[in-house]
């Protein structure tokens, strides 16, 4: 083969291995950047794994006795409107007690890192003791409460999961399920668990809290032509 030739096919040998090189090189930096791209994903499905994770361990549904409710409309009480209950939970009701205990002492092991590494000995705990916090009044006596708010209106149903629309028919004294997420927190140097308001389910009536009283409670039925007691000139035709 005369020289010209094989200089000629020599360099269209090294022609094509150049261009494999580049075309391998290319498909090494593709390949990597989806590797470091799947990779981030993941990551981010973990994380996000981590907090539902976290969300459905941190809340939690606790039976009780509802005081002090404001979730038909906002209050103003605890900084700009926010709808608010006191969740009563009776002192013999062990195993409700526990599922609260367990959950908060979850909650503070998940807020470490927010409480710069360490559970802090004063650490504020939403569970208040009826008979040491509010001794005067009856309402708490041989109980404890969790007061727990919410910007968001919390959705209020029956025992068939049906929507409450009506106030008349919950109010505060009413029995029910009332769902409630524990988080950390650490503001202004003060540590410790709040309590944030979910939705809530009616189980059964119970006397009023706040001066609510039925109209079935009050009045009795009144037959025609009769005078109202007291008689002071009403009569019915």
């Amino acid at each position: 083969m005369p020289d010209e030739l094989v200089k000629m096919f020599l360099e269209e040998v090294i022609d094509s291995i150049s261009n494999l090189s580049d075309a391998l090189s290319c498909i090494l930096q593709y390949y990597c950047v989806a590797v470091e791209e799947n990779k981030f994903i993941e990551s981010k499905t973990m994380n996000q794994r981590r907090k539902n994770d976290m969300a459905k361990k941190s809340r939690i549904i606790i039976p009780c006795r509802i005081a002090y409710l404001n979730c038909w409309e906002p209050c103003t009480l605890f900084g700009g409107k926010k709808y608010s209950l006191i969740a009563i939970i009776d002192k013999k009701d062990l195993h409700t007690l526990e599922m609260i205990n367990e959950t908060l002492e979850y909650v503070k092991n998940k807020s470490v890192a927010k409480w710069g590494g360490s559970i802090p000995a004063n650490c504020k705990s939403p569970l208040h003791d009826g008979d040491v916090e509010k001794p005067d009044n009856p309402i708490f006596r041989g109980c404890y409460y969790i007061a727990a708010k919410s910007k968001q209106p919390p959705q209020i149903v029956d025992q068939n999961v049906q929507p409450i629309t009506n106030p008349n028919d919950f109010y505060s004294g009413c029995y029910g399920n009332v769902s409630i997420v524990f988080y950390g927190y650490n503001v202004g140097g003060n540590k410790g668990i709040a309590s944030l308001l979910g939705n809530i389910q009616k189980i059964k009536d119970g006397p009023g809290l706040n001066g609510h009283v039925s109209a079935d409670e009050e009045f009795t039925p009144i037959s025609q032509n009769v005078t109202p007691q007291g008689g002071d000139g009403y009569e019915f035709a």
